[in-house]
This record gives structure tokens, sequence and C-alpha cells, in this order.
């Protein structure tokens, strides 16, 4: 029987490639909120991904953005698949190709195993539970940096304007404003984090697909994932600071 992170990898590539060759436009249809939206090819990489773990893993229990997105209690479940098919659908509708397939598997709200895949520069980034966080096979790790005036931050905009009004609220506490980037997708955002292209990555209405996967691979690669009270969170949650321990530590002290 394949691996569940071996089975990860295969899917996150073949939703992949049905990214790269779909017309970003077809089948494009409004969801509740501003600028989302859900594509045909959103709709053909979830199918795809779907049917491979009910293939290898019948009796396991799947949470996905599009079709599979309403679970009574995913904290409990004992083999749980959390998938976003498209993460930064907007940007895929625009062309702008950061946008990525993301993957994760839980065991009673323990995060064990996280895909994230950007097909457009055919990266793709794994962590296992307790075994480390890679980018195309090579390990990664969180940034160094230490001095929170020194940082280059991202957040995201939300599909409330009040969402992301408050996002930027946060970030404008601090004293000094770090270098920011807004780049329409937290997945990537967190993978990012995790191999030291970003410093912090900070949100307050995340979604477990944006989580589940990107977590991970933070913690594995040196990093915290909190809450603006300074707690670990769990994938469901919808708040995260993520970075390195002392940056982590800094912007949540200052933000209070």
């Amino acid at each position: 029987m394949i691996k569940r992170i071996d089975l990860a990898k295969e899917a996150a590539k073949i939703a992949g490639d049905i990214i790269k060759s779909s017309h970003p436009q077809k089948g494009s249809t409004a969801k509740e909120g501003r600028l989302n939206f859900v594509t045909a090819a959103d709709l053909a990489c979830e199918k795809t991904i779907i049917e491979l773990i009910e293939k290898n893993y019948p009796q396991d229990t799947i949470l996905s953005e599009e079709t599979h997105a309403t679970l009574a209690n995913p904290l409990s479940v004992p083999h749980l698949w959390v998938i976003d098919p498209i993460d930064g659908t907007n940007n895929f509708r625009r062309q702008r190709d950061y946008s990525a397939v993301s993957i994760g598997y839980v065991e009673k709200g323990e995060m064990v195993a996280g895909v994230i895949y950007n097909p457009f520069r055919d990266e793709l980034f794994t962590a296992e539970k307790r075994q480390g966080a890679f980018l195309n096979d090579k390990s990664i790790h969180v940034a160094n940096e230490t001095d929170l005036k020194k940082t280059e931050i991202a957040t995201d905009n939300w599909y409330d304007p009040k969402g992301t009004r408050q996002n930027l609220e946060l970030i404008l506490k601090l004293e000094e404003i770090p270098f920011m980037f807004m780049k329409g997708s937290g997945v990537l955002a967190l993978a990012e984090i995790a191999c030291g292209r970003t410093d912090l990555y900070i949100h307050n209405f995340l979604k477990p697909w944006d989580n589940a996967a990107g977590f991970l691979l933070v913690r594995e690669a040196g990093g915290v994932v909190k809450d603006l009270k300074g707690n670990d969170v769990s994938f469901m949650s919808p708040q995260a600071v993520a970075g390195n321990t002392t940056l982590v530590e800094q912007f949540i002290r200052e933000v209070r």
C-alpha cells in the first residue's frame, strides 16, 4: 500500500498538471464574498485527488474546500485528509501563476503529513511529523532574522473587506512597519515562511484547507504557528502568526 505522504505527493503533482493544462476562466463561478470563485480546474483537481484517496484509503475521511467543506468535528477524526485543490484561485483566473495545491493528512487533530505544490514553478513542499520539511527533496528552514523591524511580512486579503482591514490594522500596530506582501495565496505564503523566503505571516481568517499542510510545514522547518494570544493552534484555527519563535513572540507582544 502506498504511504499517505507519497499518495499526497502523487495527487498534488497530477492536480498540478490539470491546473497547467486548464483554461483559467473555464467554468468560473462566483461564490460567497468578494472576488471568491470556483473554476472548472478547482473541481477537476478536487475530483482527481479525492478519487485517488478513496481508491487507496477508502476508510479515510475527507474535508475539502469545494465539495466536502463541512464536517461535524474534524479534530476527532482518526484519519482525515484536508484538501485545497487550488489555493489562489483568483490568481489562477488572472494568470498570475501564484497558486498551489494543498493536501494535509491529520490524525485526531494532529497534523501528520502535508504537501504543497506550486505547478508553475514545479516546487513540491513536503513535511511529515518529526521528519523535517523539504522543497523538492532538499531540507528547508524558516528564516533566521530576529529583529522585527528588519523583517518582510506577508498577509492576505479576505473575501470580506472588513477582514482585510483587520489584517492590515494588526500590522499597522507595529512601531515600524516592515516590508509587506499580499500575494493572494495563504498556502504558498506558509510555504515561503517554511523555506525562509518571507519572515512572518499573519492572518485572522484562515480556513482548515489553508492550514493543514502549511502549519505542519512551518513547524517541521523549525518555526512556530501561534494565535494572537501566543497559544499553539490546530489546523482549524482561523488565526495564525507564523515564523521563527523570536519573531512570532515579538510580533504578538507588540500588537497586544
